[in-house]
């Protein structure tokens, strides 16, 4: 029985606890974490803006939903746990996939099983460092909403070639 096991029986629960998987993917390829983040953070943003008329003073205006953003922060291992969700042990090789994804010119997708949060993005910042000796690398993740542009309309302007 390992270290972990022992303190989870000691407090009555059984291995490993059950969370969040998050998966990222771009163009045809995905990575599961394999150290589900502490927590993550949300935001979101209406829009909204205030106006001053002079009979009246200020009032506020209703604006359109902003794009969301997801922000989190964890580590990649340099050696395999057991609680880990892969069994990669190279951080390197997730930080250059990471930037890969980043680069490609392509959205890539967020999903975070047990949650509603599952939705195209763009990887806005994604920052690592090495502190502790382990060989692990530590990393802080931003996504920004990607969405996608229907035309309104199957009309076809002739001088511009737009739907």
């Amino acid at each position: 029985m390992s270290f972990f096991d022992a303190i989870m029986s000691f407090f009555g629960g059984k291995g490993i606890p059950q969370g969040c998987k998050f998966t990222l993917s771009c163009a045809g390829q995905n990575i599961i974490l394999p150290v589900t983040p502490a927590s993550f953070k949300v935001g979101r943003t209406y829009n909204n803006s205030t106006l001053n008329i002079n009979a009246i003073g200020e009032i506020n205006m209703l604006g359109k939903r902003g794009l969301q953003t997801l922000s989190f922060e964890g580590f990649f291992p340099a050696q395999k746990y057991e609680w880990s969700e892969t069994n990669e042990t190279n951080p390197y090789n997730l930080v250059r996939k990471i930037d890969g994804f980043a680069t490609s010119g392509k959205p890539c997708k967020i999903s975070i099983s047990n949650t509603s949060i599952s939705m195209y993005c763009t990887i806005e910042s994604f920052n690592h460092d090495e502190h502790d000796g382990t060989s692990d690398v530590y990393y802080e993740m931003t996504l920004k909403e990607y969405r996608y542009i229907k035309p309104t309309s199957e009309i076809k302007n002739d001088t511009t070639g737009l739907h």
